[in-house]
């Protein structure tokens, strides 16, 4: 009937996000869409059309995960559902530098029903928006909201468990008949929270050591995905804005100059050892590990991979590497052969894991 075609349906959503997780991004869309086509139910359509979005963004297809975020906002929704939607819209339009929409929908999700864990992407969405504006008064306003959130997401993760408590609270009818029964209930919660808190004590000195490992994991991969990356995106900015009266008034081939000049200059393309140096301190020894993957891989194509992981425009790539647009593909392409990937898309994707595993 159609309750139980309904209750497929969500099913196959549940079986997608699994996918997800396990980044099989195609068999997850696969499940969405047979969800779709097999029932037509608006909050449905709306979730489904949420999680395909979710699932374009996370295998970085920006374009098509605003379209189906941007769908999903026309179907009703339920519980937290609509701020998910546009935080992770927000998110979308961060990634392809549509700063304004990045800050519209961080701030939309913020005034529906929400959770600490939503709010905090929001603010850090809000925070990565005004440093890249350069408005740093506002990045501090909204970091010190992100930092409330994480505080309360942290606590929330820490807290005891409590199913034998509920368990308890349930079976509690079946005691206070009697007081010999109420007695005896009184002594299991007792036993149930000694017993809880002792578990609780011993996985924290157990797991003390860990961690300490992944805070030390956390830290190291901060400071070099987001201190070291924006410090240096900042210093190509920078220098692009004293450089701005001149290239305002310059031919495009003069234009190309200087771009070319500024980049040299800030990543060291004129001296090797410098540069080599820069780009293993950034990405976390990333020219080393790609060398012991493969010992075919040349300085350009070395080149290529940092440019790639600081997300320069592809005409900026082309103008350092001095290559046509079609040179530049093949150059991508070469190198996934060289490290024995299908496709660029997983040379990015690969380039993105080995620069943050600790």
């Amino acid at each position: 009937n159609a309750d139980n075609a309904l209750q497929v349906s969500y099913k196959l959503i549940d079986i997608g996000r699994v996918y997800r997780l396990l980044k099989i991004y195609s068999k997850a869309l696969e499940n969405y869409r047979k969800a779709v086509s097999q029932n037509k139910d608006s909050f449905l359509c709306g979730l489904a059309f949420q999680e395909m979005g979710i699932n374009y963004f996370k295998s970085k297809e920006n374009d098509s995960a605003k379209f189906y975020l941007n769908e999903s906002l026309k179907f009703p929704y339920r519980g937290t559902s609509y701020a998910i939607r546009c935080s992770f819209l927000g998110d979308v339009y961060f990634e392809k530098r549509q700063y304004d929409s990045a800050v519209n929908y961080a701030t939309l999700a913020l005034k529906y029903p929400t959770t600490f864990f939503i709010q905090r992407e929001c603010y850090r969405i809000l925070a990565n928006t005004e440093y890249r504006r350069g408005n740093l008064e506002k990045m501090a306003q909204h970091m010190a909201k992100y930092q409330e959130c994480t505080d309360s997401v942290r606590q929330i993760e820490i807290q005891t468990k409590s199913t034998v408590l509920e368990d308890i609270h349930e079976t509690k009818g079946a005691f206070v008949k009697s007081k010999h029964f109420s007695l005896i209930l009184v002594l299991i919660i007792l036993v149930g929270v000694l017993v809880s808190y002792f578990i609780f004590i011993q996985l924290r000195k157990r797991n003390k050591n860990k961690e300490k490992q992944l805070e030390n994991a956390e830290t190291k991969l901060t400071q070099k995905q987001v201190l070291l990356k924006e410090n240096l995106i900042r210093k190509i900015e920078e220098n692009k804005l004293l450089k701005a009266s001149t290239y305002k008034k310059s031919t495009l081939s003069e234009r190309e100059l200087i771009n070319k000049e500024i980049y040299t200059h800030c990543l060291h393309l004129d001296d090797w050892n410098a540069f080599d140096k820069l780009m293993n301190q950034t990405f976390n020894n990333l020219f080393i590990v790609l060398k012991e993957k493969s010992s075919e891989i040349n300085k350009k194509e070395l080149i290529l991979c940092s440019l790639l992981l600081l997300d320069l425009p592809t005409n900026d790539m082309i103008l350092i590497l001095e290559c046509q647009q079609g040179s530049f593909y093949k150059l991508k392409q070469r190198l996934a052969q060289k490290l024995k990937l299908t496709s660029t898309k997983d040379l990015e994707q690969l380039l993105q894991n080995l620069s943050s595993e600790n």
